[in-house]
């Protein structure tokens, strides 16, 4: 997806276990920029996307604990391969907004993309190496974050079955009213939604018990 996209790419070779986690804290050591946003590849931007995003660090500077969740705009079928096989203006942006018949899941944007100051997400050590498959890595951080910046949160009080959902509606939705409001918001582009899938249910237990145990053992400092 990235070459068909257009999209640079750092190759790693691990001389471990290779996971996604550990792929999103290379790229934030060699990155050289103040801020970093983790976005995955079948989210596509605007073109005029990321000059919106640089205008809105100047809401997040004051504290280097400030983050933004990213939200996104699941794309279905015929709208992914009608207008996100080139480059996307805003007018097809708001295309995708507006109407709700291009969607897969017609909900207020939400994904599992932030905005984080590089050196305060690796302050806390970024994602785990635990996980297994993918996307679990980004409940953790988003988890960590939402600690950092609201001590009296808890992860105590939910159930394992529910950490998923607490995580999207809790945390992420919530935290995205400015970015959604300023339209720093991704169209996600259709692929089939069962390439993968028993990867990832084989680790659906595995990866909510190293949730639970990363998230309930972390102590904000």
């Amino acid at each position: 997806m990235c070459k068909e996209a257009g999209v640079n790419y750092h190759y790693i070779d691990f001389d471990e276990v290779f996971t996604i986690g550990l792929a999103h804290n290379y790229g934030a050591k060699i990155a050289i920029g103040e801020y970093i946003l983790k976005q995955d590849v079948d989210c596509i931007p605007y073109v005029s996307f990321y000059d919106k995003v640089l205008d809105f660090l100047n809401v997040l500077r004051p504290d280097k604990r400030n983050w933004a969740n990213i939200g996104v705009y699941y794309c279905n079928k015929y709208f992914s391969e009608k207008y996100l096989n080139r480059v996307v203006d805003f007018k097809t942006f708001q295309l995708a907004k507006e109407n709700d018949d291009f969607k897969e899941e017609i909900k207020k944007a939400c994904g599992n993309c932030y905005l984080i100051n590089r050196e305060h997400y690796l302050s806390f050590g970024g994602c785990s190496g635990r996980f297994q498959g993918y996307g679990w890595e980004d409940y953790q951080v988003l988890y960590y974050l939402k600690m950092l910046s609201t001590p009296k949160f808890r992860l105590s009080e939910y159930k394992i079955d529910s950490i998923v959902a607490c995580c999207r509606d809790e945390i992420a939705r919530p935290s995205n009213h400015a970015t959604n409001e300023l339209d720093i918001v991704f169209l996600h582009k259709w692929h089939d939604p069962n390439i993968n899938k028993d990867n990832y249910r084989n680790y659906l237990e595995v990866n909510r018990k190293a949730l639970l145990e990363l998230t309930l053992n972390f102590n904000p400092k």
